[in-house]
């Protein structure tokens, strides 16, 4: 089976709409996002410490995008 085709002016407003988006880098949403939040306070360590880093943000988006602590650090 297959996909249906987009209908008329489809093209248009999704151009449209991308142009209106933002250019951001996803590690800089995820902090932008725990800065107003605080969702990695949530995460507690598997050892049950209440011991925490000051820069553990950091660390825990550098790690799970992957990039390392250079491109975040830069905050």
């Amino acid at each position: 089976m297959e996909a249906a085709a987009h209908p008329e002016g489809f093209a248009a407003v999704h151009d449209a709409v991308a142009a209106m988006l933002p250019r951001i880098d996803y590690p800089e949403l995820i902090l932008e996002v725990n800065a107003r939040t605080g969702f990695l306070d949530a995460m507690p360590h598997i050892s049950g410490s209440l011991a925490r880093r000051d820069d553990l943000d950091l660390s825990l988006v550098a790690r799970s995008c992957n990039i390392g602590l250079t491109p975040v650090a830069k905050r």
